[in-house]
């Protein structure tokens, strides 16, 4: 085998990597989706029932609290308000999805109170605004990702893109690099990446372009491997 056959298979491993890297994330967006359309069902079906009579139902309050903090995690910066104003105290990076449910146990407590009402309606609003507007990023990155799977040049740049970043990912399971320290280099990694993705390209195109007729041979003789 030559450097020429070499440097094919290189660039179709790189391709595959990052079609399988791609695969992956598709399929996490799909979970985190799954995740926050099931978690808004519990919280819709938890606050109808509360508008009721004021009263959580016990079993929803359990699934709730059980799933809460994942959902912060999950919403991010869509799930904290910046700024918050309740009873004359205020809040800085406010978590709506944590605090919510505490405002309607202090109803079920102190019982109906129509400006705490007002208040918490306001608040609930504001929930099933982050979650729906959480829900709509999920779609259009996964409609982003379904859309470029299919293309060998995005697969290509992601699969070195991975490979880039597997020395860091190894320091920091390892514990010889913190989170900070890779948030500080990130900017470097960016730049490198690049540097080494345009580098890639260039190189693995002009290396096909050169040896065409060797990768169509190679395309042909794997077609007629998995059709006879």
């Amino acid at each position: 085998m030559d450097y020429r056959q070499i440097a094919i298979f290189i660039t179709f491993g790189i391709i595959f990597i990052g079609f399988s890297f791609r695969l992956y994330r598709i399929n996490s967006l799909l979970k985190r989706r799954s995740f926050t359309v099931s978690f808004r069902n519990l919280f819709i079906e938890m606050v109808n029932l509360f508008y009721e009579d004021y009263i959580i139902k016990d079993s929803l309050y359990k699934k709730y609290i059980h799933e809460v903090d994942a959902i912060q995690e999950e919403l991010g910066s869509d799930g904290i308000l910046s700024n918050y104003i309740d009873q004359g105290m205020y809040y800085l990076n406010y978590p709506v999805f944590s605090n919510v449910i505490s405002e309607l146990r202090a109803v079920d407590v102190i019982g109906n109170n129509r400006i705490k009402i007002k208040q918490i309606s306001h608040l609930v609003g504001i929930c099933c605004d982050s979650l729906n507007r959480h829900i709509g990023n999920l779609e259009r990155r996964l409609k982003r990702e379904r859309k470029a799977i299919f293309n060998p040049f995005s697969c290509f740049i992601l699969g070195i893109r991975f490979v880039i970043h597997i020395p860091e990912d190894i320091l920091f399971r390892c514990g010889f690099v913190s989170h900070n320290e890779i948030l500080s280099s990130n900017s470097l990694y960016k730049t490198i990446g690049m540097s080494v993705t345009i580098i890639g390209v260039v190189s693995s195109v002009t290396t096909i372009m050169l040896v065409w007729n060797v990768t169509l041979a190679y395309l042909i003789k794997v077609i007629q491997y998995f059709i006879f």
